[in-house]
């Protein structure tokens, strides 16, 4: 009986940690849940590779995904610096390669599965994300498929609030 109430106390406290940690990006009550702050908590940004270009999706005001007020980027990447940004990445048609070569990262875009590409925005910059689409068309299209701006967290903020609905 001991050894149950023990294991019960452990089960309520995963549940907490999990119901107050949610996969949902980072909560907050502006524009949109990017906190304002430099914590050390890590963001999410969906990044879907379709039609030979990125598309970029953050959380809205209720800091999660898939709801109505989620705000979408096309090829335009923007982070605010000093933070550190899981891109979450997959694709709608062929099997694309996401570059960052000044920052020498490098992750690929799957079709039905979802790879993880880790930023640490720690300096101001434009970035080309250069793409590697696997496919037999390579002629057909850029090797830029969009850019990453990384910019002091209010230019960060007003641009989010451009893509409000």
């Amino acid at each position: 009986m001991i050894e149950c109430m023990a294991c019960d106390r452990v089960c309520l406290l995963v549940l907490i940690v999990l119901l107050a940690c949610t996969p949902s990006g980072c909560g907050g009550s502006s524009v949109v849940a990017w906190p304002e702050s430099t914590s050390s908590e890590v963001c999410l940004v969906e990044v879907t590779g379709s039609g030979f270009e990125w598309s970029f999706r953050y959380p809205g005001r209720d800091g999660r995904f898939g709801t109505d007020d989620d705000l979408v980027s096309t090829r335009d990447l923007h982070l605010p610096r000093g933070r550190a940004v899981d891109l979450k990445l997959t694709s709608t048609d062929y099997i694309y390669t996401l570059k960052l070569p000044e920052l020498e990262l490098e992750e690929i875009a799957v079709p039905e599965l979802v790879h993880t590409l880790r930023v640490d925005a720690d300096r101001v910059g434009s970035y080309q994300l250069l793409s590697d689409p696997m496919c037999a068309i390579r002629f057909s299209h850029d090797k830029e498929m969009g850019r990453m701006q990384i910019e002091e967290t209010r230019v960060f903020q007003d641009w989010l609030a451009t893509l409000v609905k």
